[in-house]
């Protein structure tokens, strides 16, 4: 009899979810490089972030399917934050 070794399980959150939440930290952090570029701020306000947020969270409900509640606000920032989510910026 062979035994799983302890340790994480594999596998994935489900498909559209995931895939909904990875679009908009892509979408969100194309949307604060132009906000950086349009305001030449170091920081994005929350209060805008939240807003934008917000916005493509339903817009990406309705195009991936899902209800506006599955997509976790908490998944973006992290998406973002952790640096798996990144935009190129240009070279000066």
């Amino acid at each position: 009899m062979s035994r799983k070794p302890p340790g994480r399980p594999r596998g994935r959150a489900p498909g559209k979810v995931r895939d909904a939440e990875r679009n908009v930290a892509y979408l969100l952090a194309l949307f604060q490089a132009d906000w950086h570029a349009q305001h030449d701020l170091e920081r994005v306000p929350d209060r805008v972030t939240k807003e934008k947020i917000a916005e493509l969270i339903e817009l990406a409900a309705t195009s991936f399917g899902v209800a506006n509640d599955k997509i976790s606000d908490e998944n973006i920032r992290d998406l973002l934050k952790t640096g798996r989510i990144r935009v190129g910026r240009p070279r000066t």
